[in-house]
């Protein structure tokens, strides 16, 4: 579609954010705060929320389709991670 405004996406705003946050899981392992076996996984997996709700909320829904709740949708995904991370709320 626009693949210079994905690309200047990508490398302005996603990879500097998951590089941020894989060093962010790799202290939080060497300081033994968490549990991760694979922090680019991780980091991947822990924005993959957010990525799913942009996409589903301009792909996806209309005014045929139910709106997704994208409050509940982090909501949850808070508790998933931070229950799986070890971390108290």
């Amino acid at each position: 579609v626009f693949p210079h405004v994905v690309n200047q996406y990508r490398e302005g705003i996603i990879e500097p954010g998951l590089a941020a946050l894989v060093r962010l899981l790799n202290n939080g392992v060497k300081n033994n705060e968490i549990t991760v076996d694979d922090p680019e996984i991780t980091a991947r997996l822990i924005i993959a929320p957010l990525i799913f709700s942009i996409i589903w909320k301009v792909v996806f829904e209309s005014n045929n389709t139910p709106s997704l709740d994208v409050a509940a949708l982090f909501s949850q995904h808070r508790k998933i991670l931070f229950n799986t991370l070890g971390i108290k709320s």
